[in-house]
């Protein structure tokens, strides 16, 4: 996702002004319509009578409303600025050019082709009926971009009904359409994200009932072995035991209940970072980089500007788990034989970053904005209202920088 995207919220806020500016334009183009019809009586066809076409033009050569006249074969015989400027053409390039002219590259909305003679054009004089609101994708050459249209084919008819003309009127709806895929685009990543996170939690649970099953389950079992020794050696009649033997018992005893405090511990850390609590973020990233080098023994340098860092606790939270997912892709991914952790602040904003020496990718072809891991970085990130940027190169490792605005 561009680290500029809007979030949800600001995409729907903008959609709905969009559609605000998109009713406003059809509106005029309706005006425009009345404003032409009403004055049908009086002129003759466009082609062939200069006051008429004067007349249209003063109405609508500065209207922002592209607006084409075409007759009963779909070419077209004239057209204001606004229809040049969406369409990116000169006037010469458009006048006498049909529906049906194989230069136009149109698609529909999911993208397939959009063949001349279903045009809005076209298919109101072949059903002898207005058509309105019909969405284009136009292609550019002029710019080499696509222009989104929103399109109205208005009749004009003879007094024996017989059709006269067509008004061709279009919008241009490109922002509106770019702020739909965005909206698309990020209801799409909340939803991996959503279910990231549940297979995650999934996991983690399985995790969790092996850890407690394999080592605190084993050593409960011990230690209720040792006492039931204990205790039997003790209640037997006649028996005598020497302090010594148990001693040996009780410190057994006192053994196994050390290792299943050590190992109640470990899971409580692996459930919540204990250091980042007790201790603030920098010292538990500090603490998280040791032991990261210990376990996958890659070289792991932490420089921090800071000493102390003041922050909501669900932004330090947030921020940490960010940190570990990037180093956990460090670790799977990079091949990497160091990694640095650089962590600075300005008045308003706090700056993570994360740097590997490992083989790196082409940003171009390799690059995956859909990975879950990225996915979990981005979408937590947005949830602080920060960006997360990610560059690299082939065997130049990879640079990922978070930056979040500081919350008290």
């Amino acid at each position: 996702m561009n680290n500029n995207a809007l979030s949800e919220k600001e995409l729907a806020n903008r959609l709905f002004a969009l559609q605000a500016e998109n009713d406003a334009l059809k509106l005029e183009n309706e005006s425009l319509a009345s404003i032409i019809n009403s004055d049908q009586s009086s002129k003759n066809n466009l082609s062939e009578n200069n006051e008429s076409d004067l007349k249209f033009k003063n109405m609508v050569w500065d209207m922002q409303v592209g607006v084409m006249i075409q007759n009963i074969h779909s070419e077209i015989l004239l057209s204001n600025p606004k229809s040049l400027e969406l369409l990116g053409i000169s006037e010469e390039q458009l006048l006498g050019k049909t529906s049906f002219d194989p230069d136009w590259n149109v698609i529909h909305e999911d993208g397939s082709a959009f063949p001349g003679d279903t045009h809005p054009v076209p298919q109101a004089i072949a059903t002898h009926q207005s058509v309105h609101n019909v969405v284009m994708g136009v292609y550019r050459p002029s710019k080499a971009d696509r222009v989104w249209l929103n399109v109205d084919a208005e009749l004009q008819l003879n007094n024996d009904g017989s059709i006269k003309q067509v008004i061709c009127t279009f919008i241009d709806i490109s922002e509106l359409k770019h702020a739909e895929n965005e909206l698309i685009k990020s209801q799409e990543m909340l939803k991996k994200f959503a279910f990231y996170l549940q297979n995650k939690q999934e996991e983690e649970k399985v995790l969790l009932a092996t850890q407690l099953d394999n080592e605190l389950g084993q050593i409960l079992i011990a230690l209720k072995m040792d006492i039931g020794l204990l205790m039997k050696t003790i209640s037997k009649e006649n028996t005598y035991v020497d302090s010594i033997s148990l001693f040996k018992m009780l410190d057994n005893v006192k053994n196994t209940i050390g290792n299943s405090i050590k190992t109640t511990l470990k899971l409580m850390t692996d459930l919540r970072f204990e250091v980042l609590y007790l201790m603030g973020f920098v010292e538990a990233v500090r603490f998280y980089s040791t032991e990261f080098e210990t376990k996958h023994r890659i070289k792991c340098n932490f420089e921090s500007e800071i000493q102390k860092l003041e922050i909501a606790e669900y932004q330090a939270t947030s921020l940490f788990r960010i940190l570990q997912i990037a180093m956990s892709n460090v670790a799977e991914h990079s091949k990497a034989t160091e990694v640095n952790i650089y962590l600075c602040k300005t008045d308003k904003k706090i700056s993570l970053k994360i740097v590997d020496n490992g083989i790196g990718f082409d940003e171009k072809k390799s690059f995956n904005p859909n990975s879950n891991g990225l996915i979990f970085m981005k979408e937590r990130t947005l949830l602080l209202n920060g960006t997360v940027q990610i560059s690299s190169k082939i065997d130049e490792g990879v640079v990922i920088n978070i930056e979040i605005p500081i919350v008290s």
